[in-house]
């Protein structure tokens, strides 16, 4: 579709940043950059590398505060293992 077709069935009201009788042009060129499955492929693996992030730090918090716990207890004298 040429800009022509495009604009052409465009109407400019006297209050349009386009001045009456000018051409409207896009503002930048539509190119395809990436194909959709591109695309996909990014936001799946974005959303894995979040997911992984979120959970491995719950794990490592995890980790952390049971370690805690269990140093308070043999420190206490309370682990009877």
């Amino acid at each position: 579709m040429s800009n022509e077709t495009a604009t052409k069935n465009v109407k400019v009201y006297e209050t349009s940043i386009v001045p009456k009788g000018e051409e409207m042009v896009p503002a930048r060129k539509h190119e395809m950059i990436a194909s959709s499955i591109q695309i996909e492929v990014v936001h799946v693996l974005v959303f894995f590398i979040v997911l992984f992030g979120i959970f491995g730090g719950l794990w490592k918090a995890a980790v952390k505060a049971e370690k805690e716990e269990e140093n308070k207890a043999n420190s206490t004298g309370l682990n009877h293992k």
